[in-house]
């Protein structure tokens, strides 16, 4: 039992974070997508609203799947797939540079990975233990 209340509470906590740390990195290059145009060296802002709205969105969905009274596997794992795909496609853009970006760039790209990635390995730990140990008639 301690196990599936460990596991509950990591997943819900694990997503808020990851809901809060998304929202205000998605305000951010809204509210600012002129000052990161500048640091990572990019023609234009739209790129960044459009992530940015983008990170919001996700912010909602992430935050909602938190907020269920019990654990909607299928959801959880929907967030946590959509991390390592961002995770990946972080490795793939700083591995070839494909959009020239700034040496600032590349390092605030992997950093922001590396944070999202902690939130997939979190979220895919609790899942794991709240599923293997689920109270009998919860499965």
């Amino acid at each position: 039992m301690l196990q599936y209340m460990i596991g509950f509470r990591l997943i819900k906590r694990s997503l808020q974070a990851n809901a809060l740390f998304s929202l205000l990195c998605g305000m951010t290059l809204i509210i600012l997508n002129s000052k990161f145009a500048t640091i990572f060296v990019a023609a234009g802002t739209s790129s960044f609203v459009i992530v940015g709205a983008v990170m919001v969105a996700f912010a909602g969905f992430a935050y909602w799947v938190s907020n269920f009274k019990n654990i909607n596997q299928d959801l959880v794992k929907v967030v946590t797939g959509l991390d390592i795909i961002w995770v990946v496609a972080s490795i793939i853009v700083v591995a070839t540079n494909s959009f020239h970006m700034s040496f600032a760039g590349l390092i605030i790209t992997s950093l922001l990975a590396l944070i999202v990635a902690v939130f997939a390995f979190l979220q895919h730990t609790g899942l794991k233990a709240y599923i293997s140990h689920l109270p009998e008639g919860r499965g």
